[in-house]
């Protein structure tokens, strides 16, 4: 047998390979799309960071809040939950979960600046609002951190991606 024919048997053992295993994947993201496999991990993920054990408040908040809510998908008669939150929306909604109906800026205050004031006093004082506990909880290290709003949004949003990337690793084992 010459090299070529060795070449050939190779390059078609890989295009096999590749065939199957693209319609393998294809089946596999067929049944988890079924089953809404992404959407329950989404959901498992959320209540593991912004609930206490045996709460569901905040994650009701969060999962019922506007920006969240305007994102399902409408098939018929029902609802498919969203598979797939991105970092802005999460540190918005935390935001505005953390500092609802704040007051319009004092005068000679930007609204930034005013919004960060807020959100410090909030964190400051978990005992007024117990059912944002595990949510402060959460902010209080990465608002330690930030000298501004954009800078503590930043830092949100790069955890919440960290974050989603370890969730991906539990979709894929």
């Amino acid at each position: 047998m010459t090299f070529s024919t060795y070449l050939d048997v190779a390059i078609s053992l890989v295009f096999v390979f590749f065939t199957i295993s693209m319609f393998v994947s294809g089946i596999v993201e067929l049944i988890n799309a079924f089953w809404e496999q992404r959407s329950r991990l989404l959901q498992l993920a959320l209540q593991k960071i912004l609930d206490a054990p045996g709460t569901a408040t905040i994650f009701n908040r969060f999962w019922d809040h506007p920006l969240v809510r305007v994102k399902k998908q409408r098939y018929y008669k029902s609802d498919k939950p969203i598979s797939y939150l991105n970092a802005e929306s999460f540190s918005t909604v935390v935001l505005d979960l953390l500092t609802p109906g704040i007051a319009p800026p004092p005068a000679g205050i930007t609204a930034s600046a005013h919004l960060l004031d807020t959100l410090r006093a909030t964190v400051a004082n978990p005992a007024n609002n117990p059912a944002l506990t595990p949510l402060i909880e959460l902010v209080r290290p990465l608002l330690n951190r930030s000298n501004t709003l954009a800078q503590f949004k930043k830092n949100l949003e790069c955890w919440y991606d960290g974050y989603m990337e370890q969730v991906s690793g539990w979709y894929i084992s």
